[in-house]
């Protein structure tokens, strides 16, 4: 059979047909049926393999290691700003040390509010800074610049779920938040924990008190207030408030790490040498 003869049978057999009420609009729709399940298991498919591999990948990352970010809220550069006075950080003897960083090298880390101001931790590469703020800004304290112990450059880096970094009295500003009040304190420990494991941070002192922590992307910190005991007019000394230990929590509230040592220590030890074993977890 020749194309024509076959194209003009094909023809007949079609104009000879009889239409059947629906059948096109049926066929189409059968048609939009088998489509939407190929895209719905198509998509599945594709889900299951692009999952698969990620869930694989993620598993195997390490836990990321940024230092402390690239950017900062605006709240969070004018609070480092005036935390730094708008200079250089300063030594422990009060001498500037431009070479350590500038403000835009500085991130706020953590932030507790005490009474009419707050305490917080500055941190960079380097090292971190603590501040006590008045109700007009600024820094009760010098910037004084404290470098990360053992981080090796890195704020990151340490063994363990948790370590204490500092633990030191603060002077306290005045009840109008104006300046420093002169006879108060505030007792502050600051930290790192593992943002992976722990979730809550509780810092005990002796004459059973303590303090849940401000916990902020791995770093937090810890105050209570105390009063400068006065030994003669125009006198005064820290009082003798003692860190006992430093506990940290994971979401459902177990206890995941636990920084203690036999006997209670003051205040300012941290930054002594040999530190004590506390200090660094």
């Amino acid at each position: 059979m020749t194309t024509d003869l076959l194209k003009g049978a094909l023809q007949r057999l079609a104009d000879e047909a009889e239409p059947v009420d629906g059948a096109a609009e049926r066929a189409l729709r059968g048609m939009a049926r088998r489509r939407r399940r190929r895209v719905a298991v198509g998509a599945v498919a594709l889900a299951a393999a692009v999952a698969v591999p990620t869930a694989l990948v993620q598993s195997m990352e390490p836990e990321r290691t940024p230092v402390l970010g690239a950017t900062k809220p605006d709240d969070d550069r004018r609070v480092v700003n005036e935390c730094l006075r708008h200079g250089p950080v300063r030594g422990r003897m009060g001498e500037p040390r431009p070479e350590l960083g500038k403000a835009d090298d500085f991130r706020l880390l953590t932030r507790v509010q005490a009474g009419m101001g707050f305490v917080a931790q500055l941190g960079s590469a380097k090292g971190y800074v603590l501040c006590v703020s008045s109700a007009k800004g600024g820094n009760v304290e010098l910037p004084t610049f404290q470098r990360w112990p053992g981080a090796s450059g890195n704020p990151r880096s340490y063994t363990g779920n948790l370590r204490v970094d500092g633990i030191t009295h603060l002077t306290r500003i005045s009840a109008n938040g104006t300046g420093s009040s002169g006879s108060g304190l505030h007792f502050t420990v600051v930290g790192r924990a593992r943002p992976s494991v722990i979730a809550k941070v509780k810092v005990t002192f002796d004459g059973d008190r303590s303090a849940w922590a401000e916990l902020r992307d791995g770093f937090f910190l810890a105050q209570i207030d105390a009063e400068v005991v006065r030994e003669k007019p125009g006198v005064g000394r820290a009082p003798d408030t003692r860190v006992v230990s430093v506990d940290g929590y994971d979401a459902s509230g177990r206890l995941k790490a636990s920084v203690r040592q036999p006997q209670s220590f003051l205040p300012d030890d941290c930054l002594t040498k040999p530190r004590p074993p506390l200090c660094g977890g």
